[in-house]
């Protein structure tokens, strides 16, 4: 049985009695059934200006697919690095990795200290 038979089948005889469970409704909001005009009237651009910032959102997304796909031809005609030039940037990440480790491990190393010298000294 799929599920939405067995939910049609679950909720056949169900009636809503208009009781509110929950009020969700703020101060200062209009109402959904009487609102005011202000809030029912929907958001409408000047004559044009709909078209006219199509047009720009248009043009802005054509640049910015060309200019990705200049940096995609870009990306790809630079050379490779070098055996140098990689084994350079390993070895200044792995320095960066230890200057962090060496700091976590510094605080831990302090905070035992405090904890054996200061806050379990009888």
């Amino acid at each position: 049985m799929t599920g939405g038979r067995k939910k049609r089948r679950l909720f056949a005889d169900y009636e809503d009695d208009g009781r509110t469970i929950a009020p969700m409704d703020l101060d200062g909001m209009p109402e959904r059934a009487g609102g005011s005009r202000l809030f029912d009237m929907p958001f409408r651009l000047p004559h044009g200006a709909a078209r006219v910032r199509r047009e720009e959102a248009e043009a802005r997304r054509l640049a910015e697919r060309e200019a990705a796909a200049r940096n995609e031809l870009d990306r790809l005609q630079q050379p490779p690095l070098t055996r140098r030039e990689s084994l350079s940037l390993f070895l200044n990440a792995m320095l960066a990795g230890l200057a962090i480790a060496s700091v976590y491990l510094i605080v831990f190393a302090l905070f035992f200290l405090f904890v054996w010298f200061v806050w379990l000294r009888r």
